[in-house]
């Protein structure tokens, strides 16, 4: 009865520990998702380089969106910034690129607290670091590159779009950590996924 009994509780510890793991592990994004190159330039040789002299259409943001996906312990969270605008570029009448600025206070996951947590030290640090800019440079084969200030760092970045007559979308991974470190509990990867209307 006592054998019986050691039994029962080693299987209800490798249970608990088997439960520990799949809750507890940081999710991570797909491996073949595509992920965004990010090559560290400085901030001026950006600025002397993303003089766009073309058509400038604002962003319809009623009809746009600027989402996120953060995976951490055990799940992941989607989210939107409600606080953001922008333009398209246009050249010859084709969308080439876009410039945007978002208010990172404006990030919303539908939960209250986790709204306020991303806010503070761990993630955007919003008190430092109000918005998060793109500026784009050049396209070339499906791949736009530009100017991207994020966590107060400044940083050259490629990654893949797609563009229709009105819009112009990409879903991609970043490696936040090439920007500067947030919260351990979190994985260095995040999910952007947009898709803007002129």
């Amino acid at each position: 009865m006592q054998k019986k009994g050691q039994i029962y509780l080693i299987a209800f510890i490798l249970i608990l520990a088997l439960a520990a793991f799949f809750l507890l592990r940081i999710t991570s994004p797909d491996d073949d998702a595509d992920r965004a190159d990010i090559t560290g330039n400085s901030l001026k040789d950006i600025e002397e380089n993303l003089g766009f002299s073309g058509v400038r259409d604002p962003i319809d943001v009623s009809k746009s969106h600027m989402s996120f996906t953060g995976y951490g312990p055990g799940k992941e969270h989607d989210g939107k910034f409600n606080e953001w605008s922008g333009e398209i570029h246009i050249d010859d009448g084709n969308i080439i690129g876009f410039e945007g600025i978002i208010k990172t206070n404006s990030a919303d996951t539908g939960i209250g607290g986790l709204n306020t947590h991303l806010q503070s030290e761990d993630f955007f640090n919003a008190e430092e670091n109000p918005t998060i800019t793109f500026k784009s440079k050049n396209l070339d084969n499906g791949k736009l590159t530009g100017g991207l200030t994020f966590l107060g760092t400044y940083s050259l970045i490629s990654f893949p779009v797609i563009i229709t007559k009105d819009s112009i979308s990409a879903d991609f991974i970043i490696d936040t950590n090439q920007f500067g470190k947030m919260s351990d509990n979190a994985n260095k990867e995040v999910r952007i996924y947009f898709e803007l209307f002129k």
